[in-house]
């Protein structure tokens, strides 16, 4: 059998090579491509088209096993099989792929899981529970906007620390654009702080990363594996692991499996509401700390077309881009840069907030004044009418208790009403003081 996990299909790598350069958009793929072969139970992949199959069949199986998947996950799996069909000259009709979409609900579909977007005292609250790894990390994408995978594929030379300044690569981002945004004072302060312990990190863990097993291989080193760990030679002699770090040039240097289970035992140790799941999915996913990004600096007033570049929002993405000057987008960030704060105090924020919340509790004050005045000129209006028609002038509660009270009181007949009336009628006579005596 055939190990699929290790890519040993020369036609699955052959597709991957020519489908995309991204090394995690591969690695779904794969996992997408090796699961639709298990499904259809092919072992020998590399002569699946020379077995002359129903392929339309397969594809059936294949929908009929992800009927129950998310919609969402279920559209890419199948893009990404009738893209690996046509790279080798299959290809369904459309009415097969419209039928399959129309039979398993795929039809204008919309994400179907709750999300959460987290303020500064949610993130604040979750990342207490870390330590300065997992703080440099998620405090640095909530500042920069940008996506986990972008931050984790971050350069050394993507970044500068005097001008808190981060160049995204073309072929590191989204879309294949790149872009430039900025990380906060705060954030630069943890990454000074990462630094040593990234070292000591990467010390603990090179012989484990794929990473730099990949690396060396792209570049001709010979990659053994020996008592349980990976070795690399360099013409025959093997190298250090001072030599093996020095060639990780990542500000993080792990993959975004180890990022999301990071994230996720933080949110398990933060407890009610941050561990909460819509199914198998947290509401407070990882990649809400970029719409916390969006949503602070939207809710400071920051320009949008500056949001939205430094975003990398490609629905915005036009010839403008390319005009904005980087002095522009770093004081239009450096402008709101507090409302991104996590764990510094909140000052700067504080000054446009405060008198904010004072001109609302001003306005609700005059306003609760005017309800009173108008209740007051009501109440009289109301008295007036009842005196004008010869009606007690209740209150609203009193005749509310006096309904609540009439299945209990008996009920008057029309003489004693006669009675009544006509001795409320009686002219008053004040008695003299014989009387009284």
């Amino acid at each position: 059998m055939i190990n699929l996990k290790n890519g040993d299909s020369k036609i699955i790598n052959d597709f991957l090579k020519r489908k995309t350069s991204k090394e995690q958009t591969r690695k779904t793929y794969r996992t997408i491509l090796n699961k639709y072969f298990k499904i259809i139970g092919i072992r020998d992949i590399d002569n699946y088209f020379s077995s002359k199959r129903n392929y339309v069949e397969d594809v059936w199986t294949f929908a009929d096993a992800i009927q129950h998947s998310p919609p969402k996950s279920q559209q890419t799996y199948l893009a990404c099989i009738k893209s690996f069909l046509e790279r080798y000259d299959i290809e369904l009709k459309k009415r097969e792929w419209g039928d399959i979409k129309t039979r398993n609900g795929l039809r204008n579909v919309r994400p179907l899981r709750q999300k959460r977007t987290p303020n500064n005292a949610d993130v604040k609250a979750i990342l207490s529970y870390g330590g300065i790894k997992s703080r440099a990390l998620f405090v640095f994408a909530c500042t920069t906007g940008m996506r986990i995978n972008e931050v984790l594929s971050l350069t050394f030379a993507d970044i500068d620390m005097d001008m808190r300044h981060v160049r995204i690569r073309q072929e590191t981002s989204k879309g294949n654009i790149p872009r430039d945004t900025f990380f906060s004072q705060e954030s630069k302060e943890l990454l000074e702080k990462w630094l040593p312990e990234r070292q000591r990190y990467l010390l603990r863990s090179y012989k484990k990363s794929l990473y730099v097993r990949q690396y060396y291989q792209r570049r001709g080193y010979e990659v053994k594996f020996e008592d349980t760990f990976w070795n690399v030679y360099k013409d025959g002699k093997k190298l250090t692991k001072e030599q093996l770090i020095e060639m990780d040039p990542r500000l993080f240097p792990f993959e975004y499996t180890n990022a999301l289970k990071i994230w996720h035992n933080l949110l398990e140790k933060a407890g009610s509401p941050y561990n909460q799941k819509d199914g198998n999915y947290y509401l407070f996913n990882i990649h809400s700390l970029r719409r916390f990004w969006f949503t602070q600096l939207e809710s400071a007033g920051a320009n949008m077309y500056h949001i939205n570049y430094m975003g990398g929002h490609e629905s915005e993405l036009n010839a403008t881009y390319t005009d904005f000057e980087l002095r522009d987008l770093k004081k239009s960030y450096d402008d709101k840069m507090n409302f991104l704060s996590i764990f510094s105090e909140m000052k700067d924020v504080e000054k446009v907030i405060t008198p904010k919340l004072m001109e609302q509790e001003t306005q609700i004050s005059i306003l609760s004044r005017e309800y009173q005045k108008v209740s007051s000129d009501f109440e009289q209006f109301k008295k007036l009418v009842y005196y004008s028609i010869g009606v007690p002038p209740y209150s609203d509660e009193q005749l509310r208790q006096r309904k609540d009270l009439e299945g209990f009181l008996p009920k008057v007949t029309e003489e004693e009403l006669k009675f009544i009336n006509a001795f409320r009628d009686r002219p008053y006579k004040k008695k003299s003081k014989a009387n009284q005596s």
